[in-house]
């Protein structure tokens, strides 16, 4: 399927490699995800986990150069399919109990909320875009850190469950 679906991919000009990378990487990379989800069992924790990591690095940063190949701020559809992708995956993950599928999901999502701003900045010629993310951030960081110490006997529990979940 990959290596059909790659040549497709050759053969029409406007999908180039250098173009659109993430239409090359991610199926390929999503197939080992998912044939060392389904082989897990039979293969070392540690090889699951690094493969788990190499392919979460490619889809994700592919992506990523996708969206600084394109421009930052010619264009919002990069940054937005990196905030999908960046949700799924930490959706997976939680689904999954998969803790580096949450930690990649996260700090992609961060990436692809930055460069909206950033996308929001150069289309506005203006400044505040980053004092609205910046203030809008904070006090979303401070309201978290609140309702985590208000319910802490809740969160510490929900944390020892946390650290059991596969890397």
């Amino acid at each position: 399927f990959n290596l059909a679906l790659l040549r497709v991919w050759g053969r029409i000009d406007t999908l180039s490699f250098e173009m659109h990378p993430q239409l090359w990487l991610i199926p390929p990379a999503v197939t080992v995800l998912a044939a060392l989800q389904i082989r897990r069992r039979d293969l070392p924790q540690a090889t699951v986990t690094l493969g788990r990591y190499l392919c979460m690095a490619v889809i994700y940063v592919s992506s990523t150069w996708e969206i600084f190949e394109s421009g930052i701020g010619d264009s919002l559809w990069p940054p937005m399919i990196l905030a999908l992708l960046s949700l799924v995956g930490a959706f997976l993950g939680f689904a999954f109990h998969i803790r580096g599928f949450v930690y990649f999901g996260t700090l992609f999502l961060m990436m692809s909320v930055l460069t909206m701003v950033a996308h929001a900045q150069k289309s506005l010629d203006h400044t505040w875009p980053w004092w609205v993310f910046g203030i809008v951030s904070g006090i979303s960081i401070l309201t978290f850190f609140g309702l985590l110490e208000r319910q802490s006997d809740k969160t510490r529990h929900w944390l020892k469950q946390w650290r059991q979940w596969d890397h």
